[in-house]
């Protein structure tokens, strides 16, 4: 199974519910052996598609952190704001 979210600005996760649903992933998951999702930076004009997100997560599997690709351990800063606590 597939899924593939755009989120045009990034308060959508760093300042919403999606912050307190992914604090409590383990209740729902179990760890999983490589990264099962990617955030990449997409520009304005530009609808990525499924293909690009599976190049961007196998990107991140073989790589790690980059520009190119990145998760949210060992965060860029641009993206770090829902690690700040803040009112929802």
């Amino acid at each position: 199974m597939s899924n593939a979210t755009l989120g045009c600005h990034r308060k959508i996760v760093s300042n919403t519910v999606h912050r307190e649903i992914y604090k409590r992933r383990t209740e729902w998951f179990s760890a999983m052996k490589s990264h099962h999702f990617v955030l990449w930076w997409v520009a304005a004009d530009h609808i990525p598609d499924l293909a690009e997100a599976c190049e961007k997560l196998a990107h991140f599997n073989a790589h790690g952190t980059t520009p190119t690709a990145f998760g949210w351990d060992k965060l860029l800063p641009e993206v770090s704001l829902w690690r700040e606590p803040r009112c929802v």
